[in-house]
Protein backbone atom coordinates (compact mmCIF):
# COMPACT_ATOMS: atom_id res chain seq x y z
CA UNK A 1 0.00 0.00 0.00
CA UNK A 2 1.23 3.50 -1.00
CA UNK A 3 1.10 5.95 2.06
CA UNK A 4 3.84 8.92 0.53
CA UNK A 5 2.33 12.49 0.87
CA UNK A 6 0.31 13.12 -2.54
CA UNK A 7 1.03 16.62 -4.15
CA UNK A 8 -1.96 18.24 -4.99
CA UNK A 9 -1.64 19.22 -8.65
CA UNK A 10 -3.85 22.13 -10.80
CA UNK A 11 -3.48 21.84 -14.52
CA UNK A 12 -3.58 25.21 -16.37
CA UNK A 13 -2.62 26.18 -19.64
CA UNK A 14 0.47 28.40 -18.11
CA UNK A 15 2.06 25.52 -16.45
CA UNK A 16 5.38 24.85 -17.69
CA UNK A 17 7.28 22.00 -19.22
CA UNK A 18 11.20 21.14 -18.69
CA UNK A 19 12.36 18.41 -19.99
CA UNK A 20 15.99 17.55 -20.87
CA UNK A 21 16.99 17.83 -24.33
CA UNK A 22 18.06 13.66 -24.14
CA UNK A 23 14.80 13.17 -23.30
CA UNK A 24 13.00 15.32 -25.95
CA UNK A 25 15.32 13.55 -28.60
CA UNK A 26 14.88 9.95 -26.99
CA UNK A 27 12.93 7.19 -29.57
CA UNK A 28 9.29 6.65 -28.74
CA UNK A 29 5.91 6.13 -29.66
CA UNK A 30 2.90 7.00 -27.56
CA UNK A 31 -0.61 8.00 -28.66
CA UNK A 32 -1.97 11.78 -29.02
CA UNK A 33 -3.90 10.92 -25.64
CA UNK A 34 -0.76 9.30 -23.97
CA UNK A 35 1.66 11.88 -24.96
CA UNK A 36 -0.77 14.41 -23.09
CA UNK A 37 -1.14 12.91 -20.31
CA UNK A 38 2.75 12.76 -19.74
CA UNK A 39 2.83 16.11 -20.39
CA UNK A 40 0.37 17.09 -17.80
CA UNK A 41 1.61 15.29 -15.07
CA UNK A 42 5.62 17.18 -16.69
CA UNK A 43 4.06 20.34 -16.13
CA UNK A 44 3.28 20.10 -12.33
CA UNK A 45 6.75 19.01 -11.32
CA UNK A 46 8.51 21.19 -9.27
CA UNK A 47 12.28 22.02 -10.23
CA UNK A 48 13.21 21.87 -6.90
CA UNK A 49 12.28 18.44 -6.03
CA UNK A 50 15.05 15.73 -4.89
CA UNK A 51 12.54 13.29 -5.88
CA UNK A 52 9.25 12.60 -8.01
CA UNK A 53 6.01 12.81 -5.67
CA UNK A 54 2.92 11.03 -6.37
CA UNK A 55 0.70 13.74 -7.98
CA UNK A 56 -2.66 14.12 -7.70
CA UNK A 57 -4.63 14.94 -10.58
CA UNK A 58 -9.04 16.12 -10.63
CA UNK A 59 -9.99 13.61 -13.36
CA UNK A 60 -12.71 15.73 -14.55
CA UNK A 61 -9.74 18.68 -14.91
CA UNK A 62 -7.61 16.01 -16.71
CA UNK A 63 -10.41 14.61 -18.82
CA UNK A 64 -10.96 18.41 -19.97
CA UNK A 65 -7.98 19.30 -20.99
CA UNK A 66 -7.27 15.45 -22.88
CA UNK A 67 -10.52 16.45 -24.90
CA UNK A 68 -12.43 13.11 -23.29
CA UNK A 69 -16.46 13.52 -22.74
CA UNK A 70 -17.88 10.17 -22.15
CA UNK A 71 -17.32 8.33 -19.13
CA UNK A 72 -14.42 9.72 -18.14
CA UNK A 73 -13.07 7.49 -15.36
CA UNK A 74 -13.28 4.42 -17.87
CA UNK A 75 -11.60 5.88 -20.97
CA UNK A 76 -8.69 8.16 -18.59
CA UNK A 77 -8.34 4.56 -16.69
CA UNK A 78 -7.39 2.43 -20.19
CA UNK A 79 -5.17 5.20 -21.34
CA UNK A 80 -3.46 4.78 -18.17
CA UNK A 81 -3.31 1.11 -17.84
CA UNK A 82 -2.10 1.11 -21.84
CA UNK A 83 0.80 4.33 -20.76
CA UNK A 84 1.96 1.52 -17.90
CA UNK A 85 2.81 -0.79 -20.52
CA UNK A 86 4.94 1.01 -22.76
CA UNK A 87 8.56 1.94 -22.56
CA UNK A 88 10.69 4.83 -24.26
CA UNK A 89 14.25 4.00 -25.44
CA UNK A 90 17.56 6.41 -24.37
CA UNK A 91 20.77 5.51 -26.01
CA UNK A 92 23.84 5.95 -23.21
CA UNK A 93 27.11 5.48 -24.81
CA UNK A 94 27.20 2.21 -26.05
CA UNK A 95 23.82 1.43 -24.37
CA UNK A 96 20.15 1.34 -25.26
CA UNK A 97 17.62 2.10 -21.94
CA UNK A 98 14.61 0.58 -22.19
CA UNK A 99 12.23 2.24 -19.18
CA UNK A 100 8.64 2.77 -18.42
CA UNK A 101 7.25 6.15 -18.42
CA UNK A 102 4.96 5.56 -14.96
CA UNK A 103 5.56 3.85 -11.86
CA UNK A 104 2.61 4.13 -10.26
CA UNK A 105 -1.67 5.08 -10.97
CA UNK A 106 -4.07 4.89 -8.60
CA UNK A 107 -7.97 6.16 -8.93
CA UNK A 108 -9.72 7.46 -6.34
CA UNK A 109 -13.13 6.95 -7.34
CA UNK A 110 -15.23 8.18 -4.69
CA UNK A 111 -13.09 11.06 -4.25
CA UNK A 112 -12.96 12.18 -8.35
CA UNK A 113 -9.03 12.09 -8.31
CA UNK A 114 -6.49 10.02 -9.75
CA UNK A 115 -2.79 9.59 -8.58
CA UNK A 116 -0.13 9.52 -10.91
CA UNK A 117 3.85 8.81 -10.54
CA UNK A 118 7.04 9.02 -13.22
CA UNK A 119 9.00 6.03 -13.40
CA UNK A 120 12.41 6.61 -10.91
CA UNK A 121 14.68 6.16 -14.41
CA UNK A 122 13.26 9.60 -15.57
CA UNK A 123 14.56 11.67 -12.57
CA UNK A 124 17.94 13.34 -14.47
CA UNK A 125 15.49 14.05 -17.23
CA UNK A 126 12.62 16.14 -15.36
CA UNK A 127 14.60 16.90 -12.15
CA UNK A 128 17.04 19.25 -11.24
CA UNK A 129 18.13 19.74 -14.85
CA UNK A 130 21.34 21.30 -15.81
CA UNK A 131 21.30 23.84 -18.19
CA UNK A 132 20.86 21.34 -20.79
CA UNK A 133 16.98 21.45 -21.46
CA UNK A 134 13.86 23.22 -23.09
CA UNK A 135 10.92 24.89 -21.43
CA UNK A 136 7.49 25.61 -23.21
CA UNK A 137 3.97 26.42 -21.98
CA UNK A 138 1.42 23.74 -21.57
CA UNK A 139 -1.01 25.22 -23.44
CA UNK A 140 0.89 25.43 -26.88
CA UNK A 141 0.28 21.73 -27.27
CA UNK A 142 -2.39 20.89 -25.13
CA UNK A 143 -4.43 21.71 -27.93
CA UNK A 144 -2.39 19.91 -31.17
CA UNK A 145 -4.06 17.38 -32.60
CA UNK A 146 -1.48 15.38 -34.09
CA UNK A 147 1.35 13.87 -31.59
CA UNK A 148 3.88 14.28 -34.29
CA UNK A 149 2.86 17.70 -33.83
CA UNK A 150 3.30 17.88 -30.20
CA UNK A 151 7.42 15.74 -30.63
CA UNK A 152 8.19 18.36 -33.87
CA UNK A 153 7.27 21.49 -31.61
CA UNK A 154 9.82 20.00 -29.23
CA UNK A 155 12.29 19.04 -31.24
CA UNK A 156 12.45 22.48 -33.06
CA UNK A 157 11.26 24.80 -29.90
CA UNK A 158 14.53 23.36 -28.18
CA UNK A 159 16.93 24.96 -31.29
CA UNK A 160 14.57 28.06 -31.59
CA UNK A 161 17.36 30.42 -30.88
CA UNK A 162 19.17 28.89 -33.42
CA UNK A 163 16.47 29.43 -35.73
CA UNK A 164 17.22 26.37 -38.10
CA UNK A 165 17.67 22.66 -36.81
CA UNK A 166 18.76 19.54 -39.69
CA UNK A 167 17.75 16.31 -39.35
CA UNK A 168 18.63 13.42 -41.39
CA UNK A 169 15.11 11.76 -42.64
CA UNK A 170 16.06 8.51 -41.74
CA UNK A 171 17.15 9.69 -37.91
CA UNK A 172 13.95 11.90 -37.36
CA UNK A 173 11.92 8.75 -38.45
CA UNK A 174 13.53 6.97 -35.77
CA UNK A 175 12.73 9.70 -33.23
CA UNK A 176 9.27 9.46 -33.86
CA UNK A 177 8.60 5.64 -34.64
CA UNK A 178 7.15 6.39 -38.25
CA UNK A 179 8.96 4.53 -40.00
CA UNK A 180 6.52 1.28 -40.31
CA UNK A 181 3.52 4.07 -40.67
CA UNK A 182 4.96 5.92 -43.21
CA UNK A 183 7.94 4.34 -45.23
CA UNK A 184 7.67 6.27 -48.71
CA UNK A 185 8.96 9.65 -47.92
CA UNK A 186 6.25 11.42 -50.10
CA UNK A 187 3.62 9.90 -47.21
CA UNK A 188 5.70 11.42 -44.32
CA UNK A 189 5.49 14.78 -45.59
CA UNK A 190 1.98 14.79 -45.95
CA UNK A 191 0.95 13.40 -42.87
CA UNK A 192 3.86 14.31 -40.64
CA UNK A 193 5.35 17.65 -41.70
CA UNK A 194 2.62 19.47 -42.96
CA UNK A 195 0.42 18.62 -40.36
CA UNK A 196 2.60 19.56 -37.75
CA UNK A 197 3.16 22.72 -40.16
CA UNK A 198 -0.30 23.82 -40.43
CA UNK A 199 -0.82 23.08 -36.40
CA UNK A 200 2.22 24.94 -34.98
CA UNK A 201 1.66 27.80 -36.89
CA UNK A 202 -2.47 28.14 -35.98
CA UNK A 203 -2.09 27.07 -32.31
CA UNK A 204 1.54 27.46 -30.82
CA UNK A 205 4.53 30.07 -30.31
CA UNK A 206 6.88 28.90 -33.36
CA UNK A 207 5.96 27.95 -36.80
CA UNK A 208 8.49 27.06 -39.36
CA UNK A 209 8.96 25.84 -42.83
CA UNK A 210 11.76 23.06 -44.24
CA UNK A 211 14.49 22.51 -47.28
CA UNK A 212 14.44 18.98 -48.81
CA UNK A 213 18.22 18.18 -48.92
CA UNK A 214 18.24 15.75 -51.88
CA UNK A 215 21.20 13.43 -52.84
CA UNK A 216 20.52 12.77 -56.46
CA UNK A 217 16.36 11.98 -56.18
CA UNK A 218 15.96 10.88 -52.84
CA UNK A 219 15.27 13.25 -49.61
CA UNK A 220 18.57 12.70 -47.28
CA UNK A 221 17.59 15.48 -45.11
CA UNK A 222 15.05 18.24 -43.81
CA UNK A 223 16.35 21.85 -43.34
CA UNK A 224 14.08 23.53 -40.37
CA UNK A 225 13.55 27.06 -40.23
CA UNK A 226 12.41 28.14 -36.78
CA UNK A 227 9.90 31.01 -36.66
CA UNK A 228 8.97 32.86 -33.01
CA UNK A 229 5.56 33.92 -33.69
CA UNK A 230 4.61 35.13 -30.40
CA UNK A 231 4.99 38.69 -30.89
CA UNK A 232 2.57 38.34 -33.59
CA UNK A 233 -0.03 36.88 -32.22
CA UNK A 234 -0.59 38.68 -29.19
CA UNK A 235 -0.76 42.20 -28.47
CA UNK A 236 1.90 44.23 -26.90
CA UNK A 237 0.27 44.83 -23.33
CA UNK A 238 -0.16 40.44 -23.20
CA UNK A 239 3.20 39.99 -25.10
CA UNK A 240 4.95 42.20 -21.69
CA UNK A 241 2.51 40.70 -19.16
CA UNK A 242 4.15 37.01 -20.47
CA UNK A 243 7.31 38.55 -20.51
CA UNK A 244 7.22 39.94 -17.13
CA UNK A 245 5.53 36.16 -16.01
CA UNK A 246 8.68 34.16 -18.00
CA UNK A 247 11.63 36.33 -16.16
CA UNK A 248 9.93 35.97 -13.20
CA UNK A 249 9.17 32.23 -13.67
CA UNK A 250 12.52 31.10 -14.62
CA UNK A 251 14.39 33.24 -11.67
CA UNK A 252 12.55 31.22 -9.13
CA UNK A 253 13.46 27.82 -11.30
CA UNK A 254 17.54 29.12 -11.27
CA UNK A 255 17.28 30.04 -7.21
CA UNK A 256 15.19 26.46 -6.77
CA UNK A 257 18.14 24.74 -8.18
CA UNK A 258 20.34 27.05 -5.66
CA UNK A 259 18.67 25.78 -3.00
CA UNK A 260 16.54 29.07 -2.34
CA UNK A 261 13.01 28.79 -2.20
CA UNK A 262 11.45 32.60 -1.55
CA UNK A 263 7.95 33.92 -1.81
CA UNK A 264 7.22 35.08 -5.45
CA UNK A 265 6.11 38.37 -3.68
CA UNK A 266 9.55 39.52 -2.22
CA UNK A 267 11.48 38.20 -5.90
CA UNK A 268 9.04 40.44 -7.39
CA UNK A 269 9.73 43.27 -5.22
CA UNK A 270 13.48 42.77 -5.84
CA UNK A 271 13.37 42.33 -9.82
CA UNK A 272 11.34 45.49 -9.27
CA UNK A 273 13.94 47.18 -7.57
CA UNK A 274 16.74 45.50 -9.33
CA UNK A 275 15.35 44.78 -12.93
CA UNK A 276 15.74 40.94 -14.23
CA UNK A 277 19.07 41.16 -15.59
CA UNK A 278 20.78 42.33 -12.76
CA UNK A 279 18.80 39.30 -10.43
CA UNK A 280 19.62 37.25 -13.24
CA UNK A 281 23.77 38.35 -13.54
CA UNK A 282 23.92 37.85 -9.40
CA UNK A 283 22.34 34.24 -9.84
CA UNK A 284 24.87 33.30 -12.34
CA UNK A 285 27.75 34.73 -10.07
CA UNK A 286 26.35 32.64 -6.99
CA UNK A 287 26.09 29.40 -9.50
CA UNK A 288 29.93 30.03 -9.81
CA UNK A 289 30.98 30.07 -6.40
CA UNK A 290 28.00 28.13 -4.32
CA UNK A 291 30.05 25.72 -2.45
CA UNK A 292 31.77 28.18 -0.53
CA UNK A 293 28.26 29.83 0.05
CA UNK A 294 27.14 28.76 3.69
CA UNK A 295 23.56 29.87 3.39
CA UNK A 296 22.35 30.99 -0.64
CA UNK A 297 18.99 32.31 0.84
CA UNK A 298 20.67 34.51 3.87
CA UNK A 299 23.21 35.38 1.03
CA UNK A 300 20.39 36.43 -2.26
CA UNK A 301 18.20 38.32 0.34
CA UNK A 302 20.54 40.12 1.95
CA UNK A 303 22.84 40.97 -0.68
CA UNK A 304 19.38 42.26 -2.66
CA UNK A 305 18.50 44.24 0.22
CA UNK A 306 21.73 46.34 -0.36
CA UNK A 307 22.58 48.98 -2.55
CA UNK A 308 20.02 49.52 -5.34
CA UNK A 309 22.81 50.73 -7.53
CA UNK A 310 25.04 47.72 -7.16
CA UNK A 311 26.32 45.72 -10.01
CA UNK A 312 27.87 42.15 -10.34
CA UNK A 313 30.27 40.53 -13.10
CA UNK A 314 31.58 37.58 -13.54
CA UNK A 315 34.82 37.38 -12.22
CA UNK A 316 37.76 37.94 -14.61
CA UNK A 317 39.28 34.61 -13.88
CA UNK A 318 36.26 33.06 -14.69
CA UNK A 319 36.00 34.76 -17.91
CA UNK A 320 39.96 33.98 -18.40
CA UNK A 321 38.92 30.28 -18.00
CA UNK A 322 36.74 30.21 -20.71
CA UNK A 323 39.03 31.70 -22.85
CA UNK A 324 42.10 29.69 -22.46
CA UNK A 325 39.56 26.71 -22.92
CA UNK A 326 38.48 27.88 -26.29
CA UNK A 327 42.13 28.81 -27.47
CA UNK A 328 43.60 25.34 -26.04
CA UNK A 329 40.99 23.83 -28.09
CA UNK A 330 41.23 25.61 -31.58
CA UNK A 331 44.96 27.29 -30.89
CA UNK A 332 46.29 24.20 -33.53
CA UNK A 333 44.40 25.07 -36.81
CA UNK A 334 46.13 25.21 -39.75
CA UNK A 335 43.37 27.10 -41.55
CA UNK A 336 41.87 30.48 -40.52
CA UNK A 337 38.30 29.36 -38.61
CA UNK A 338 35.32 30.93 -39.50
CA UNK A 339 33.74 33.02 -36.59
CA UNK A 340 30.38 30.64 -36.52
CA UNK A 341 32.78 27.59 -35.44
CA UNK A 342 35.05 29.80 -32.54
CA UNK A 343 31.20 31.09 -31.33
CA UNK A 344 30.06 27.07 -31.34
CA UNK A 345 32.58 26.24 -29.10
CA UNK A 346 33.25 29.61 -27.28
CA UNK A 347 28.91 29.09 -26.04
CA UNK A 348 29.44 24.84 -25.52
CA UNK A 349 32.77 26.03 -22.98
CA UNK A 350 31.10 28.88 -21.45
CA UNK A 351 27.98 26.90 -20.82
CA UNK A 352 29.86 24.53 -18.61
CA UNK A 353 30.21 27.49 -15.87
CA UNK A 354 27.53 30.23 -16.94
CA UNK A 355 23.72 29.66 -18.70
CA UNK A 356 23.91 29.66 -22.27
CA UNK A 357 22.21 33.50 -22.38
CA UNK A 358 25.15 34.92 -20.33
CA UNK A 359 27.54 32.69 -22.62
CA UNK A 360 26.11 34.36 -25.56
CA UNK A 361 26.52 38.29 -23.95
CA UNK A 362 29.87 37.25 -23.07
CA UNK A 363 31.00 36.07 -26.41
CA UNK A 364 29.89 39.25 -28.16
CA UNK A 365 32.47 41.01 -25.00
CA UNK A 366 35.24 38.55 -25.90
CA UNK A 367 35.42 37.55 -29.59
CA UNK A 368 37.23 40.14 -30.76
CA UNK A 369 39.98 39.64 -28.44
CA UNK A 370 39.17 35.73 -28.76
CA UNK A 371 39.78 36.00 -32.71
CA UNK A 372 42.74 37.78 -32.63
CA UNK A 373 44.72 35.09 -30.60
CA UNK A 374 43.53 32.70 -32.78
CA UNK A 375 44.80 34.54 -36.02
CA UNK A 376 48.57 34.82 -34.39
CA UNK A 377 48.18 31.02 -33.22
CA UNK A 378 46.85 30.13 -37.44
CA UNK A 379 49.68 32.43 -38.40
CA UNK A 380 52.12 31.12 -36.66
CA UNK A 381 51.14 27.40 -37.80
CA UNK A 382 51.34 28.55 -40.98
CA UNK A 383 54.75 29.57 -40.88
CA UNK A 384 55.54 26.65 -38.84
CA UNK A 385 54.01 23.88 -42.08
CA UNK A 386 56.14 26.27 -44.51
CA UNK A 387 59.09 25.62 -42.90
CA UNK A 388 58.39 21.99 -42.80
CA UNK A 389 57.68 21.48 -46.12
CA UNK A 390 61.05 23.53 -47.36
Amino acid sequence: MIVEETSRAVLKNNNLVSKSNTLIESSYKLTLTEEKVMLCVASVINPSDKDFKTYRFSVKEFCDVLGLTNKKHGQLREITKELMKKVFEIRIGESVIQASWLSYVAYNKGMGTVDIRFDPFLKPYLLELDGHFTSYRLGNVSKLKSVYSIRLYELLKQYEKFKKRTFNVDDLKEILQVHENYPLYGNFKQKVLNVAKEELAAKTDISFTFEEIKNGRKVEKIQFNIISTRNLKADVKVIEEEIVEDNTLIMKQELLKLGINIKDTLLSQFEKEHGASFINDFISNMRLKINSIDDPTAYFVGTMRKNKDQTFEIENSVVSQINSAVYNLLKGTTEALPEFLIKNYYITEAAKFISTDDASQYWEQEKEELKRMLEQAYLRNKKRVGKVRR
